[in-house]
Parts: structure tokens; C-alpha cells; sequence
């Protein structure tokens, strides 16, 4: 079966497309992580616990946990939140404390 260039060139876009994807899941699992890490810190609370707030507070404000877990590394870096975002936290957070 011959191969032609036209197949190529499709089967470059798709390999391409699924790259992409790929880098844009790992940078979302990564985001999480690090958030993850950080409400940890800022709970204080278990590493264990700290995706149950994401998803928790992400649940209160009807937004997926990716967003939460911008806004939660935005509060690290200084950069201001939105309020209902910060009040969010703080009532998850305020629940789970150790």
C-alpha cells in the first residue's frame, strides 16, 4: 500500500493536534499541583485534602477546579482575586482547617 502525501501531511496535523493536547493536559495537571501545594500551605491543611478544596470551591462558584487553581496561585504571587473567589476559599478553607 503506497503512502501518499496527502496521507502524510494529515497524519503530521493529527500526530501535531495530539501533541498539543498532551502539553495542554500536563500544564493543567501541573497548575493543579501546584495549587494543590499551595492550599496546603495556606490551609493549613493535608495534601491529600487540598484537591477536595478545589474541587469544593470550584463547585461553590460553578467554574472548573483549572480556574480555582489560577485564582488560588494568583493569591500566592500577590495578584488580587476576585472577591467571590477569596470569600470562597475562605469558607472552604475555614472548614478544613487542622
Amino acid at each position: 500500500m503506497e503512502v501518499r502525501p496527502h496521507d502524510q501531511a494529515v497524519g503530521r496535523e493529527l500526530e501535531q493536534s495530539e501533541l498539543a493536547g498532551l502539553r495542554r493536559a500536563l500544564a493543567a495537571r501541573s497548575t493543579l499541583h501546584m495549587a494543590e501545594g499551595a492550599l496546603a500551605v495556606l490551609g493549613p491543611l493535608p495534601i491529600e485534602d487540598a484537591g477536595e478544596v478545589l474541587a469544593d470551591v470550584a463547585l461553590r462558584l460553578g467554574v472548573d477546579a483549572l480556574v480555582v487553581a489560577h485564582h488560588v496561585l494568583d493569591v500566592v504571587q500577590g495578584v488580587g482575586v476576585p472577591r467571590s473567589v477569596a470569600d470562597a476559599l475562605r469558607h472552604v478553607l475555614a472548614g478544613r482547617r487542622v
